[in-house]
């Protein structure tokens, strides 16, 4: 799943892995806990970014279990750095998600 609300990214700097949630997405996370935990996993994973370990924790809390980070959970880099037009200049970048590793790729269309 994704995390919960984060801090926005600032605009024209590489994003920040250390960007934590909101006070709402703590809250949206806190309220996750128990319908994650209904699931009964034997294992938390996670992206070593803050807002994707900050998002589980509840959950893992609650199983008794560590959050154990993978750094293959990351998300995607795609070299462009945030910005308000974002979405046009991904389009006019030509990227996509590889449905396999989720990391962005040149477009064959």
């Amino acid at each position: 799943m994704r995390h919960t609300q984060s801090v926005p990214p600032r605009f024209g700097v590489p994003d920040d892995d250390r960007r934590p949630l909101t006070p709402a997405g703590v809250e949206a996370a806190k309220s996750l806990a128990g319908r994650l935990a209904a699931y009964e996993p034997a294992a938390v994973l996670s992206s070593p970014q803050l807002r994707a370990v900050q998002t589980v924790t509840p959950a893992a809390d609650a199983l008794g279990l560590a959050v154990t980070t993978w750094p293959e959970l990351r998300e995607w880099e795609s070299g462009l750095l945030p910005s308000a037009d974002w979405e046009a200049r991904y389009a006019t970048a030509g990227l996509s998600r590889d449905p396999c590793t989720g990391r962005g790729r040149a477009s064959t269309r």
